[in-house]
């Protein structure tokens, strides 16, 4: 079942949940901005990534949500299932590439949760900001609304293809290893 059927699914279930980036809560005059990502070593983490980017990526997909719905951040929340492998050196740098990533956008780690696990897998969940009439929601959409976008395209996928293809040297490689949410 692909992911976006996955989450229809679940949205029927739960009662319609809305299928943007992120949860809007009503939070007075704004909205409180909430998303969660999940990321496994197998198949989230290319080999040639090492724990820093791994730790900067799992913070930028998250920080990615939050920019698509408009926000700015307010903090993070990182858990982390580590398997016994793990040593303090791999530890320390996963941590500095979540500590780094979100500082660079302006924001903090706000707390989380560590765990064993037979592999690596990282939760972030994202927190930020939005005025009411600023947010971005997908149904706001129409035909013949013109769509604008910042920065290029196909990077990451550009990068997981060259890597897949063994193309080391390719300039997409940086985009797969370290993204960049386009954070206002």
């Amino acid at each position: 079942m692909r992911e976006r059927d996955l989450i229809w699914r679940i949205s029927e279930i739960l009662g319609g949940v809305e299928n943007d980036d992120c949860a809007l809560i009503e939070a007075g005059e704004r909205y409180l901005v909430a998303t969660t990502d999940m990321l496994h070593r197998q198949t989230d983490f290319p080999e040639i990534m090492n724990p820093w980017q791994m730790g900067w990526m799992s913070v930028a997909v998250n920080l990615s949500d939050i920019a698509a719905m408009g926000a700015e951040p307010a903090g993070l929340l990182m858990a982390v299932g580590l398997p016994a492998e793990a040593d303090l050196y791999f530890i320390g740098e996963l941590f500095s590439g979540f500590r780094d990533c979100a500082a660079y956008y302006g924001t903090r780690i706000l707390g989380g949760d560590t765990d064993s696990h037979q592999e690596l897998t990282v939760t972030g969940t994202a927190l930020g900001f939005v005025e009411k009439d600023l947010a971005l929601r997908r149904r706001g959409a129409r035909i013949g609304d013109l769509l604008c976008t910042t920065g290029s395209l196909g990077g990451a996928g550009g990068g997981l293809y060259a890597w897949q293809q063994v193309r080391l040297d390719s300039p997409f490689i940086e985009e797969l290893l370290e993204p960049e949410p386009r954070l206002a």
